[in-house]
């Protein structure tokens, strides 16, 4: 079974970033909001927008 983590910097009932992160076996970016610009994601991930290079 997977368990499932979101985060939204503008949603109040989100994860923390950092625990998504340190939870993560893999990543989706769903919504490419500014404060995941910088992020350097460990996991492997899927990034819909191009953001991560």
């Amino acid at each position: 079974m997977a368990t499932v983590l979101t985060h939204d910097p503008y949603l109040a009932d989100s994860t923390p970033l950092d625990e998504c992160l340190r939870r993560a076996d893999g990543i989706i970016l769903g919504a490419p909001h500014r404060e995941y610009r910088e992020l350097a994601p460990r996991a492997p991930f899927v990034d819909c927008w191009g953001y991560w290079r």
